[in-house]
């Protein structure tokens, strides 16, 4: 449910294309987009370093509404940098930093406003599909846990900082 309305259902439609070894080194990178109340463009580049090391880096560009507050993010603009480690061959770490600013409009007053906000996250994922794309054989698991400690979202309204854990 979306910030002022009582029961209606906030829906997205996802596309995302990856490219598998395009560079023939084990790469990964990965166009993505979604539509809807919450439009974004990205891409996420998955560059391997050695003995099971990556280095992840991605950006990605839109707009969406806010489900907590009233305001519309105008401009919202994220950038990721990560470092992760495959174990074995199923099992994945990942930590990321993801700076991410945001252009705001009020939607009661329309005045304009913007904020800046620090988001870092540690994922593991174990992937034992005998086939990636099909999800008839095998199984996907994925856990993460998310922080904006290292720079809290400011709330436009109240000039307050908010953190959170997820």
């Amino acid at each position: 449910i979306r910030y002022g309305e009582d029961a209606f259902p906030w829906l997205d439609a996802n596309l995302q294309f990856t490219m598998r070894n395009p560079l023939g080194n084990g790469h990964k990178m990965s166009l993505y987009g979604n539509v809807w109340r919450r439009r974004h463009v990205g891409v996420l580049w998955e560059i391997p370093i050695s003995n099971g090391f990556f280095f992840e880096w991605g950006t990605s560009v839109g707009s969406r509404p806010s489900l907590y507050d009233s305001w519309h993010a105008r401009l919202d603009l994220r950038s990721t940098v990560g470092i992760g480690k495959w174990f074995g061959r199923y099992n994945k770490f990942l930590f990321t930093i993801s700076p991410r600013y945001n252009r705001i409009e009020l939607t009661d007053t329309k005045e304009r406003d913007h904020y800046w906000e620090v988001i870092s996250t540690l994922k593991y994922s174990a992937d034992l599909r005998d086939v990636w794309w099909d999800p008839h054989s095998g199984f996907y698991f994925s856990q993460s846990a998310t922080t904006n400690r290292l720079l809290p979202y400011r709330d436009p309204v109240t000039d307050t900082g908010m953190n959170y854990l997820s």
